[in-house]
């Protein structure tokens, strides 16, 4: 499905073997963009 990678642990640094959804959740607003530059660099 589509929406199975924001629960899937993720190697990078940035999210340390867990799920992104835990770093966007995490109350820290600035991780959003993190998030969003980790995926857009990834995608090219």
């Amino acid at each position: 499905m589509a929406g199975e990678w924001i629960r899937k642990a993720i190697a990078a640094a940035l999210f340390g073997e867990r799920p992104a959804i835990e770093r966007i959740t995490s109350g820290n607003v600035s991780y959003l963009s993190l998030v969003r530059q980790y995926f857009d660099a990834q995608r090219g």
